[in-house]
């Protein structure tokens, strides 16, 4: 059987043998930093903690998560490609073909598994092996997929159709991403320190009130409520929460569903006026877990929670208001990064811990350490942050294209991204759409030109048209219904307007390669043959072999 690339240009070959190892290292530097950051490790704490007897208990009893399966199958995924396609290049066919990806890709897996025992943040599991190996299996057969691929046009119609099935299986679960039914309730509300026998996250800082509601208010209710003209007890049967810090001793939930809120740790002295000390060897917490708020903010995937804080330091990091079990396990986080208000929140793309998406942020709040009161809405997607009654220039929206690259980027680089939303300017925003719909359609366009260039003659211009045109409407007609019946969302005729747009350019595109490519290839093969290409009617290019 023939290479894949035989009839390209040698120009081209060598061309794609340095991309290629381009794209080896550069898949094996996002793995490092993708599952390593932020390089905290702690190796002769984590020795002297469990010994390495314990170490190795801990591997094999770590838990895993299903969206983190998910994210190491497509982690690993180019380096498998990458390898396979190399070794096919070089002629290494048989045993060593398909063993030298899946070696390199498990052994990679195996060490940072590894090295992430030594950092208290991650978590490490041989469920990890096993589906980054997969991922690098799924690599390798992709390369000789794409062999029987390119054999007819019959494969490609195939091709095509498991694409439309597979891209929309993946973006189903994104559509309903942003809801909160996997909220657990049986962690409870925690004011102050949040901490794991591995490792402590503390603040430090006055904490005045706490109020959470079920539902989110609308802007008129938030600065009717800040205002004064509406007190809190007006909203009937809206607030699940409401504590007021007055003195020391334990707190009670005025609206008498939640459990008292009491010391843990250290108790602070008598307190003169309003507002509680918290700091790393004080905190509050619920006397059991905060089960009724989280079952019914679970039900309505909303909810508003309002509080006035002042920060004792404006570069410390740590949580505010919090509804968590540990570190690795939350419900969401209200807390403080440099001088910064960051938010996360667990749904079911973003994990257990919150963290698989980049948390929420708006800038300089804790630029002083004057009292301020937040106010922080979320309705099935969408946050709003209200700072001293101000509303923020924009809401911030948990979107498909949002989270798809916040859980599959690295933390780093998705976090610029996210930041970049926070910007007035809503170009960026509209970036992340473009290359959420450009890596669901150019393939489409791809498949698509291959389709109709290698059709068999007999089939009809009408049926071609139809073809044509069913191929480039209905994708994206289907994601704009999905983002309508799965998101929750308004039609909106310019997504629809986009993704024609998107999936017509790139057929065009491609069909214009694919023509230019086979005339080179007549051209090569007539030469080879002794006859002159010029003056002689253009055959039809062939499928590579």
């Amino acid at each position: 059987m023939l290479k894949l690339t035989q009839a390209f240009p040698r120009r081209l070959k060598i061309s794609t043998d340095r991309v290629m190892w381009a794209a080896v290292l550069g898949s094996c530097f996002l793995i490092v930093q993708a599952t390593l950051t932020p390089y905290h490790f702690q190796f002769v704490a984590m020795l002297n903690t469990f010994g390495a007897g314990g170490l190795i208990m801990k591997f094999v009893g770590g838990p895993s998560d299903p969206a983190d399966m998910i994210n190491n199958v497509v982690l690993f995924l180019p380096l498998g490609f990458c390898l396979a396609w190399l070794l096919q290049r070089r002629q290494h066919t048989g045993l060593l073909a398909a063993a030298a990806p899946l070696l390199v890709g498990a052994g990679l897996s195996l060490a940072v598994e590894v090295l992430q025992l030594f950092l208290p943040t991650r978590t490490s599991t041989p469920i990890d092996v096993l589906t980054n190996s997969l991922g690098t299996l799924l690599g390798l057969l992709m390369v000789y997929g794409m062999r029987l691929v390119f054999r007819s046009p019959t494969n490609l119609m195939i091709t095509l159709a498991g694409w439309l099935v597979t891209a929309f299986a993946v973006t189903v679960p994104l559509q309903s991403g942003a809801s909160l039914t996997n909220w657990d309730p049986t962690f409870p509300l925690q004011i102050g320190t949040q901490s794991s026998p591995e490792w402590s996250w503390s603040w430090k800082g006055q904490v005045f009130d706490v109020a959470i509601a079920d539902t989110a208010l609308t802007e008129s209710q938030v600065q009717a409520l800040v205002s004064g003209a509406q007190p809190l007890a007006s909203f009937n049967n809206t607030f699940r929460a409401s504590y007021q810090f007055i003195g020391s001793g334990s707190y009670v939930d005025r609206t008498g569903t939640l459990p008292d809120l009491v010391w843990k740790g250290a108790t602070p002295q008598e307190q003169a006026g309003t507002g509680v000390p918290v700091a790393d060897d004080r905190w509050l917490e619920t006397l059991a877990p905060a089960a009724s708020l989280t079952q019914r903010v679970a039900q309505t995937s909303q909810f508003t929670l309002i509080t006035t804080v002042a920060t004792g330091d404006s570069k410390q990091e740590g949580p505010i208001v919090a509804l968590v079990g540990d570190l690795a396990h939350q419900n969401f986080t209200l807390g403080q990064e440099q001088d910064h208000l960051t938010f996360f929140l667990r749904t079911p793309i973003s994990g257990e811990s919150a963290s698989e998406i980049p948390e929420l942020f708006v800038p300089e709040v804790f630029a002083d350490t004057r009292p301020h009161q937040v106010i922080v809405t979320y309705n099935r997607g969408t946050f709003q942050f209200y700072i001293d009654g101000v509303r923020q220039p924009h809401a911030q929206i948990i979107t498909p294209e949002y989270t798809f690259f916040g859980y599959l980027l690295p933390p780093q680089i998705a976090s610029w991204m996210q930041h970049k939303l926070l910007n007035p300017d809503e170009r960026y925003a509209l970036l992340y759409k473009l290359l959420y719909e450009s890596l669901l359609f150019l393939p489409l366009g791809l498949l698509l030109a291959l389709v109709m260039r290698y059709l068999p003659s007999v089939v009809s211009p009408r049926l071609r048209g139809g073809l044509l045109v069913a191929g480039i409407i209905l994708p994206a007609v289907l994601l704009e219904a999905e983002r309508v019946l799965a998101g929750g969302q308004t039609m909106q005729w310019i997504n629809l307007a986009r993704g024609l747009i998107l999936i017509a350019c790139s057929w065009m595109f491609f069909r214009a390669r694919i023509v230019s490519w086979g005339r080179y290839r007549q051209k090569e093969m007539r030469s080879r043959a002794g006859v002159q290409p010029f003056g002689h009617e253009m055959a039809r290019p062939t499928l590579p072999e």
